[in-house]
């Protein structure tokens, strides 16, 4: 009988270690969502926020910081790679959303860019968000905004967005002074591109 009792222990040690299922209560999980700082991350000023693209988990922030309208610069083919729809979960929270589509040659800078960004300043009743993918095309077309509705220089305006709109350029890091920008003289005929040639 002791021959048989040793293996028998053994036996149960084994069944034990190798977790024979006890009735005891399930783990506690606690989900702890932690709150976006998105709104907080992003560049604002003078009611607008400017930032690169938002997740969907970042949506609800912006509804309570009062957002009203987003002015999307997002490509068609940067807007598909996203996880959800971002017009559609917008509206749901009772936000306006528009896209402006600017990048690449399909969708280059234009004066009607920033007429349409210039009416959605004036109509606005509220906070806007202003995004792109980073925040660098956002930042840019606000820049061309201030320059041309609130009379900025154009190195003003890149300063006031810095460090998003690329500001301090690399030139002025490397001479250790700061540049001045200033308009050129528009074309007296044709486009911008068409006096570049």
């Amino acid at each position: 009988m002791s021959r048989l009792l040793l293996p028998l222990c053994l036996l149960l040690s084994l069944c034990h270690c190798a977790g024979v299922p006890t009735a005891s209560a399930p783990p506690t999980i606690t989900a702890t969502a932690e709150p976006s700082t998105y709104v907080a991350d992003a560049l604002q000023h003078e009611g607008v926020i400017i930032a690169g693209q938002p997740g969907q988990a970042d949506l609800p922030s912006l509804a309570e910081a009062g957002v009203r309208e987003v002015f999307n610069l997002r490509t068609p083919g940067e807007m598909e790679k996203l996880d959800f729809d971002e017009a559609e979960s917008l509206q749901s929270l009772g936000i306006d959303y528009a896209q402006h589509p600017v990048g690449g040659d399909d969708y280059p800078w234009s004066p009607a860019l920033l007429d349409a960004f210039s009416a959605a300043m004036a109509s606005k009743d509220g906070p806007l968000l202003l995004h792109c993918g980073s925040g660098a095309r956002a930042s840019q077309l606000y820049a061309a905004w201030l320059v041309r509705e609130r009379g900025y220089r154009p190195d003003e305006a890149l300063r006031t967005l810095s460090p998003k709109s690329g500001w301090p350029l690399p030139m002025e890091q490397l001479l250790d002074r700061p540049l001045r920008l200033e308009l050129a003289t528009p074309p007296s005929q044709g486009s911008f591109e068409s006096s570049r040639r």
